[in-house]
C-alpha cells in the first residue's frame, strides 16, 4: 500500500466516511505499472482488460499512455472511445452477442481505419480474391488478389530510342 493511499484511508476515518468498504487506486501506481509492463515486452501491445476496473479515471490514464482495450460489450467499447482510444486499440471478443449489439459494432467499424475489420467472425478471415491487411495497424500490406499484385509490383513505363526520332513538326 503506498503512502498516499495510507494517507487517503486515514483522512477518511477521521472524517467519518469510513463506514462501508471502499475501493481506492492510485492513478501513479496504475501508469508506472503500465509503464514496466509496457517497457518489458517492447515488441507487443498492452490491452487492458476495461471489466477489471472501468473507472473513466483509469481508462483516460492508459489511453493517453497508449494502451489498447480488450472490451466484452458495445458499452465497454463505447467507454474505451469516450476515454481517448482510438478504434484500432480496441478489441472486442465475447463468445455471446446480442444483434443489437453486433449491429453497434457494425457501425463503430465503419469508423475504423483499417483494411480489416471483422464483426462476429474469426480475427483472420482471408479469401483468395479478397485483400488481405494493408492499412495503418490492420498489417504490413496487402496480400490477396488484384490487392496482392499491386502491393508487390509497380507499374512503369520504359521506352528505349534506337535511332534518331522524326518528331512532326
Amino acid at each position: 500500500m503506498t503512502e498516499r493511499i495510507r494517507e487517503f484511508l486515514r483522512n477518511r476515518r477521521l472524517d467519518g466516511l469510513d463506514t462501508e468498504p471502499c475501493l481506492v487506486v492510485d492513478l501513479e501506481v496504475v501508469r508506472d505499472n503500465y509503464n514496466t509492463f509496457a517497457r518489458a515486452l517492447p515488441d507487443s501491445r498492452v490491452f487492458y482488460a476495461v471489466k477489471a476496473n472501468p473507472a473513466p479515471e483509469v481508462l483516460s490514464l492508459l489511453a493517453s499512455l497508449g494502451s489498447c482495450f480488450d472490451t466484452a460489450t458495445v458499452a465497454e467499447i463505447e467507454m474505451a472511445l469516450a476515454a481517448g482510444a482510438t478504434p484500432d486499440r480496441i478489441s472486442y471478443g465475447n463468445t455471446i452477442k446480442k444483434e443489437r449489439d453486433i449491429a453497434r459494432a457494425f457501425e463503430i467499424a465503419k469508423r475504423i481505419d483499417s483494411g480489416i475489420c471483422h464483426v462476429n467472425g474469426p480475427t483472420v478471415h482471408d479469401e483468395a480474391q479478397m485483400p488481405f491487411g494493408g492499412v495503418k495497424a490492420s498489417g504490413y500490406g496487402r496480400f490477396g488478389g488484384k490487392a496482392g499484385i499491386a502491393e508487390f509490383t509497380e507499374l512503369r513505363w520504359i521506352t528505349i530510342e534506337t535511332g534518331p526520332q522524326h518528331y512532326p513538326i
